[in-house]
């Protein structure tokens, strides 16, 4: 639709719509230039902790789509300037401050046409459905060469679950309620405030977990009694002088780096687990139990892990911290029975557990050669 001067209201013709697209294709080099501008500027909210970036992407519009939306009854396009999302950019976070974080970032970082730009966050009532967003319409110098008015480009941001319920919306082509059945537009309402509260739980939790690392951290270090072993937990706990030397211990064995690193934090846990460690004061209690021993056990760890992986420690890499831990479990798994027959059964649900959880076969396996390492000379160390 075109509006003229007595607010009359016409077609967007044929003529017309050439004349726009054959400006657009004149323009498109200043605006893949500017794609790249844009897209370079946008790149350091990758690295802020406060976002918590998903997926920074652009798009350009094809000149097929630019016809399409020309035609459109339901627009006015009297120049090209009037198309805002001719250049569009999409920023995906992951929780919803993050959308916060990086809308600063786009305010302070480009020239905001705050005239075009509009805040989609307000909750939608129960009878309609739609997604929430900022949307962002900025403005691009341009050079005297170019001549007419700046370009100008869109920037959306949104969390991944609002940016999950446009593109489910946008497959299922529906943009009115009006279209949509009530009974579908009931769903709809409700599918939408199912992503709501889920944004502002993810949110909270992350939010809990952020309190909970600092408490717990400062719980271990001033040594607390009782503190749970969580990935939380024993990062901090890893910063421990008797921890710390276990790993220099094991790096000393290997001829090994070390590096800062942490060694599979979930992973340690679990295994700890399941030889009965579920606190950090009983990780220290069996680290200061092994004492120089470990020395020892590191060499029958390795004539294990080479007869049940064919694992060569020299191609191992620099050692990571809390490393050691990894020898402090196999050890206590060592003496978890005194028959044979109890070893085999213990150290194959330790491994079923951990590795093989979809292969009991290639658990008892490795169950068997540890055992069998553990009852000859050379892990006699192990066996403690």
């Amino acid at each position: 639709m075109a509006t003229d001067s007595e607010g009359v209201t016409t077609p967007v013709l044929g003529p017309v719509i050439d004349d726009l697209i054959s400006q657009y294709v004149a323009l498109r080099p200043a605006f893949e230039a500017l794609r790249d501008d844009v897209d370079a500027r946008l790149a350091p909210l990758n690295l802020r902790a406060d976002v918590n970036v998903h997926t920074i992407s652009h798009r350009l519009k094809a000149t097929g789509s630019l016809r399409g939306k020309l035609a459109r009854p339901d627009r006015t396009y009297r120049a090209l300037p009037d198309i805002t999302d001719l250049l569009g950019f999409r920023v995906v976070t992951y929780f919803d401050d993050g959308v916060e974080a990086a809308a600063r970032f786009v305010e302070g970082e480009f020239d905001v046409d705050l005239t075009h730009s509009v805040d989609k966050r307000g909750r939608p009532a129960l009878d309609r459905f739609g997604y929430r967003s900022l949307h962002y319409i900025c403005r691009a110098n341009r050079s005297p060469d170019d001549g007419g008015q700046p370009l100008r480009f869109e920037v959306q941001i949104r969390t991944i679950l609002q940016h999950a319920w446009a593109e489910i919306e946008h497959d299922l082509g529906y943009k009115s309620t009006a279209a949509v059945p009530p009974s579908v537009r009931r769903r709809f309402s409700r599918l939408a405030g199912l992503l709501d509260l889920a944004d502002d739980e993810f949110l909270a939790i992350k939010r809990d977990l952020g309190r909970h690392r600092s408490e717990v951290k400062d719980r271990v270090r001033s040594r607390a009694q009782e503190v749970a072993l969580d990935v939380d937990s024993l990062t901090a706990l890893l910063d421990d002088p008797e921890i710390a030397r276990a790993d220099a211990i094991v790096a000393g064995h290997l001829h090994a780096a070390q590096t800062t690193d942490v060694f599979y934090p979930e992973y340690l846990v679990r295994m700890l687990s399941h030889v009965g460690i579920e606190r950090v004061d009983q990780v220290r209690a069996a680290v200061k139990d092994l004492g120089d021993s470990l020395i020892d056990i590191v060499p029958a760890y390795f004539a294990f892990a080479g007869r049940a992986f064919r694992l060569n420690p020299r191609l191992l890499g620099p050692v990571k911290r809390g490393y050691g831990l990894l020898f402090v479990a196999h050890a206590l798994l060592a003496r978890t029975g005194e028959l044979e027959v109890e070893l085999v059964h213990s150290a194959q649900r330790f491994f079923t557990s951990l590795d093989y959880q979809d292969n009991p076969d290639e658990a008892r396996r490795v169950a068997i050669a540890f055992v069998r390492t553990i009852r000859a000379p050379a892990g006699a160390a192990l066996r403690g």
